[in-house]
């Protein structure tokens, strides 16, 4: 890849990292306030699919010696939100289904984003991003049983 391709594949895989970061504070919080063990699960399920996804994301940043920032000291929203809304009302499974829809859907507006803001040539970085995508869309349907 060249310099400028080079470049914006790290760009693409900081954001995917960022989002997969933030999604599984997402998940955990959400998982917290769950009531029911399905949506616990499916929960359970999507955090593993998105770790999955940030590890590749780790190993190909590590292969090419790339230092990408983690996310892990920012504040999330969604967690945020989940926090307060625990605190303020009885459990909701509806609820947490139709806030992690909200934020999956965030994440793949992110990651479309990224894609059509030039064309990236490397393969790796494309694949993620795909992978990315699907799991983002897994998890909205997932999701839409519980609202």
């Amino acid at each position: 890849l060249s310099g400028e391709n080079m470049e914006k594949s790290k760009q693409v895989l900081t954001e995917i990292l960022r989002t997969m970061q933030a999604e599984q504070l997402s998940l955990r919080s959400a998982s917290r306030n769950a009531v029911g063990i399905e949506l616990k699960n499916a929960l359970a399920k999507q955090l593993q699919e998105y770790r999955s996804i940030e590890q590749e994301a780790c190993a190909i940043a590590s292969a090419r010696g790339w230092n990408i920032e983690r996310v892990h000291a920012l504040p999330n929203m969604l967690s945020v939100r989940l926090s307060k809304f625990a605190l303020a009302h009885p459990k909701s499974d509806s609820k947490i289904a139709g806030m992690m829809i909200k934020s999956s859907t965030n994440g793949m507006i992110k990651t479309l984003n990224l894609q059509h803001h030039g064309p990236i040539k490397d393969a790796r970085i494309v694949n993620l991003t795909q992978k990315l995508l699907d799991c983002e869309m897994s998890g909205i349907q997932q999701m839409q049983g519980y609202v």
